[in-house]
């Protein structure tokens, strides 16, 4: 249910949920002053945010699991074994990470040539199908 609060003479929207907890929906205002950005400064904080970014990004790639797919599902032989997977795709497909996973035209889209990653279980399988007609590659790095 939606509510609406007033704070610092301005309104809010709030959705109240089954147990009767108001959440704000969005309303975020910021003010910035008294910051100087010389050429210095501005390479430091990038190479901060470049530092930050690296660090929590990146991962520690494991053997890659390569699947042909086509027309029909097909899973990758082993488990992945990791916490979070990359997945990538030489041809756009649809798939599905699970323990026993099987993939559909209604699963989820990925694109060719582009890199994902997806949290999943050490025991968790990556099913894979074609999204149009050619087949392709699906590579699954698992992070380690």
């Amino acid at each position: 249910m939606a509510a609406n609060y007033r704070a610092n003479d301005e309104t809010f929207a709030s959705n109240t949920d089954s147990n009767g907890v108001q959440t704000p929906i969005v309303h975020v205002d910021a003010v910035i002053s008294d910051v100087t950005l010389s050429p210095t400064n501005l390479a430091i904080e990038a190479g901060n945010l470049a530092t930050i970014v690296a660090t929590k990004l990146a991962i520690t790639p494991g053997t890659c699991i390569p699947v042909t797919f086509g027309a029909a599902h097909v899973e990758s032989v082993a488990a992945v074994n990791a916490s979070i997977i990359e997945l990538s795709a030489t041809a756009p497909c649809h798939f599905m990470i699970n323990d026993t996973p099987v993939a559909t035209a209604n699963c989820t889209y990925l694109p060719a040539n582009v890199v994902v990653r997806y949290a999943c279980t050490s025991t968790n399988k990556v099913s894979v199908i074609q999204h149009t007609t050619g087949g392709g590659s699906l590579y699954i790095t698992p992070g380690v």
